[in-house]
């Protein structure tokens, strides 16, 4: 499903067909109305080394587990493999859509540091989502930050996880292996940045405008509560993204800022 954003930042996934029924916006929808792609789908035009890496581990570890049946031909076999993979995908991103709504709504109920080491909150909210809330509170220094913004920038759209006058923040949720976590705790790099990601907040704001914040991205394990990374880049790559926009209309034949509606 493709995301896209009207030029005053509202969402425009979805649409309502010929048939009456709902459906997931297209590019041909978003020629007609003039929508802005979002700022995720501008960088999948680009190798994300970090996914791609972990798409190859699951196949991997599918193929170590998926035994071949009789005389299965390869094709088969890879076949097989590769949808065990894909189901694997899909279950994390199912679980890390679960967290990152559950650290909203942490922040929407503003809630309050001294409520979160309470009973209720672990009933009300899951103790990952609770650990990461800390960590961000700890790390930035408040807890005051707005959640989910939608915003429209030159060119393309989308909606930033946290934001305040001093911060952009884009929490991801992942599998950090005890090797990774060795390293954070010992003040080495555990790898997980990478420049995709630095472009995405880049661009989120500039979207905000106003002066340029610090830009941090938060790794939440999937399931180890506490175990939470953060990033913070010294770098802004909003030029390097501004190209991808240019690349990805150049690819579509799509400019959003000429089309006669």
């Amino acid at each position: 499903m493709g995301h896209w954003y009207s030029k005053d930042g509202s969402p425009q996934h979805f649409i309502t067909g010929a048939n009456g029924k709902q459906r997931d916006s297209t590019l041909r929808d978003a020629r007609k109305h003039g929508w802005y792609p979002s700022v995720t789908g501008i960088l999948d035009t680009i190798a994300k080394p970090g996914l791609v890496n972990w798409m190859i581990n699951q196949s991997v570890l599918a193929a170590l587990t998926i035994p071949r049946i009789d005389d299965e031909p390869d094709d088969a076999l890879i076949a097989r493999i590769r949808k065990d993979g894909a189901e694997e995908g899909k279950r994390a991103a199912e679980r890390g859509t679960e967290i990152h709504d559950d650290i909203e709504k942490l922040y929407l109920e503003e809630s309050d540091a001294s409520f979160v080491d309470g009973d209720l909150y672990l009933l009300k909210h899951s103790e990952i989502a609770v650990e990461a809330w800390k960590a961000i509170s700890k790390y930035c220094g408040t807890n005051d930050f707005t959640p989910e913004k939608t915003v429209v920038g030159d060119g393309y759209g989308g909606k930033v996880d946290l934001h305040n006058d001093d911060f952009v923040i884009d929490y991801k949720t992942k599998i950090i292996t005890d090797e990774q976590w060795d390293k954070y705790q010992n003040g080495k790099d555990p790898r997980m940045a990478y420049p995709e990601m630095c472009m995405q907040i880049s661009a989120y704001d500039k979207a905000l405008g106003g002066k340029p914040r610090r830009l941090v991205n938060v790794f939440v394990d999937r399931n180890i509560a506490g175990r939470v990374i953060i990033n913070e880049w010294e770098v802004n790559m909003y030029d390097r993204f501004q190209l991808l926009v240019k690349y990805w209309q150049l690819t579509k034949n799509y400019f959003p800022d000429n089309e006669e509606l």
